[in-house]
């Protein structure tokens, strides 16, 4: 399948996205590093601890993106055209109600930032052996322009006025991710039984001709970093 030929309103469950030993391997990784290491050195991280993100030092980790080192080749091929993953990876760690963000849109992130992509789409991808038990994803189907999104505390972003109807969740497994477009409202919701004890990476993809100059990228065909030049 072909994701330029998508709208950028979609979601698609990608079961079994990542090997299992890879994956255990990240979280256990993630859950050793992660003790002591999310001190904050200016506000702005503190402001990002506080909503469940990672400061900066954790995310510069370029091992993150050994998950993608050992991905097999078919769900490289199933990821075109958006062959490059943006570098650093976002990474959250959600345990209370205020990490929760608010119903929104990626590409109303996007437009805050300095430079813009013209279109990304996400990948997300749960660390917990049991997903379904923590915080999860709902999704708003159909198609969705770019909404009005006003200032949410610290989370940046929110829809202004949410949607109520066509919300679907996904029963993710240990190793699934899942891909959606940049204008699919989305907000992060508790798990199954209420809880949100969550770890989960969220990999940015774009494709090639869109990516932005000096900036650093992770290429899917040669799985290692690359960055445009002028």
């Amino acid at each position: 399948m072909d994701l330029s030929n998508q709208s950028r309103c979609f979601v698609q469950h990608f079961k079994n996205a990542f090997r299992r030993p890879t994956i255990e391997r990240m979280r256990e990784r993630f859950v050793a590093r992660e003790a002591g290491q999310w001190a904050a050195k200016d506000d702005r991280e503190r402001r990002r601890i506080a909503i469940g993100a990672a400061p900066d030092d954790f995310r510069l980790d370029e091992s993150w993106y050994d998950l993608w080192r050992d991905v097999d080749s078919s769900i490289v091929d199933r990821l075109h055209p958006y062959q490059w993953l943006l570098y650093p990876v976002h990474i959250r760690h959600l345990q209370a109600d205020g990490h929760l963000v608010p119903w929104h849109q990626d590409a109303a992130y996007v437009a805050l930032m300095p430079r813009r992509h013209e279109r990304l789409i996400t990948c997300f991808v749960p660390l917990e052996p049991d997903p379904t038990k923590g915080s999860t994803l709902e999704f708003a189907c159909g198609e969705t322009p770019l909404l009005t999104h006003e200032q949410a505390g610290d989370h940046g972003a929110a829809i202004a006025e949410p949607p109520r109807d066509d919300l679907v969740r996904f029963d993710l497994a240990f190793g699934d991710a899942l891909i959606f477009g940049d204008l699919t409202p989305h907000r992060t919701v508790p798990g199954r039984d209420g809880g949100i004890e969550r770890r989960s990476f969220e990999f940015r993809l774009v494709q090639p001709e869109h990516a932005l100059v000096d900036k650093d990228y992770f290429d899917l065909k040669t799985r290692s970093f690359v960055r445009r030049s002028s």
